[in-house]
C-alpha cells in the first residue's frame, strides 16, 4: 500500500510537470520569434528534469531558454523565411496543371522544398539544446542528423502529425501535448544524439547526457 500510494503521487507529480512545462512553452511562444528557443528549452528540461530527475523544473527551463535565446531567434527567422519561400512555391505551383511537363516540375520542386523543411526540423530543437555552435552549424547539424537517421525522423514527423490531430480533436489537450511530444521525441532521437555527445569532451556537470 505504501509503495502504491507514493507511486500514484509520483505519477500525479510527473503529469503536473508535463502540464507546467507545456504552459511555459506556450507562453514563451507568444512572441512567435521565440518558438525555437522555447522548443530547445522544452526538450532540454524534459530530458534533464523529467527523464533524468536533475535540477529544478523552472530553473532548468528558464536557464536553457536564456542560453539559447540569441541563436534560437536567429534560427527562428531563418526557418520563417524558408517557410514563406516554400509556401510561395506551393502557391505558384498550384497555378500549373500536373499533366504538363512544366507543371509537374514545379509541383515536384515545391513538394521537395516542403518535405526538406519538415524533416530538417526534427532534430533542430534537440541539437540546439545539446550542442554549441553558430546558427549555420546548428541548422546543418540538425539537417544532417535528420536525413542520416531518416526512419527516426519519419516516425517523429508522423508522431507530430498525430499529436497535432489530437489537439485539433481535443483542444484542451494543448496544455499537455507539447511536453508529451518532446518526451516521445526524446525516446526516438536521444540514442542518436548520444553517439555525437560521446565523441565530445563532455564536462562532468553534463555527464547526465550519457546516462
Amino acid at each position: 500500500m505504501y509503495y502504491e500510494k507514493y507511486g500514484i503521487l509520483e505519477m500525479v507529480g510527473k503529469l503536473a510537470d508535463v502540464v507546467i512545462l507545456s504552459i511555459l512553452w506556450l507562453l514563451c511562444c507568444i512572441p512567435v520569434i521565440t518558438i525555437i528557443p522555447a522548443g530547445a528549452a522544452l526538450y532540454y528540461t524534459v530530458m534533464k528534469n523529467l527523464r533524468r530527475g536533475r535540477g529544478n523544473l523552472g530553473k532548468v527551463f528558464w536557464g536553457s531558454f536564456r542560453t539559447n535565446m540569441k541563436q534560437g531567434i536567429l534560427l527562428n527567422v531563418i526557418v520563417c523565411i524558408y517557410g514563406i519561400v516554400t509556401l510561395n512555391w506551393l502557391a505558384f505551383a498550384e497555378q500549373f496543371k500536373v499533366t504538363s511537363a512544366q507543371g509537374l516540375i514545379f509541383h515536384i520542386i515545391s513538394r521537395a522544398f516542403l518535405l526538406f523543411g519538415i524533416f530538417s526540423q526534427v532534430y533542430l530543437c534537440p541539437v540546439l539544446s545539446r550542442f554549441r555552435g553558430n546558427a549555420k552549424e546548428v541548422l546543418m547539424g540538425a539537417a544532417c542528423m535528420s536525413y542520416r537517421h531518416f526512419v527516426t525522423s519519419l516516425c517523429a514527423v508522423i508522431m507530430l502529425a498525430a499529436v497535432m490531430y489530437g489537439v485539433y480533436v481535443l483542444p484542451v489537450s494543448i496544455v499537455a501535448a507539447p511536453a508529451v511530444y518532446m518526451l516521445l521525441l526524446s525516446l526516438l532521437v536521444e540514442r542518436n544524439l548520444k553517439k555525437y555527445v560521446e565523441c565530445l569532451n563532455v564536462k562532468e556537470a553534463d555527464r547526465w547526457y550519457l546516462e
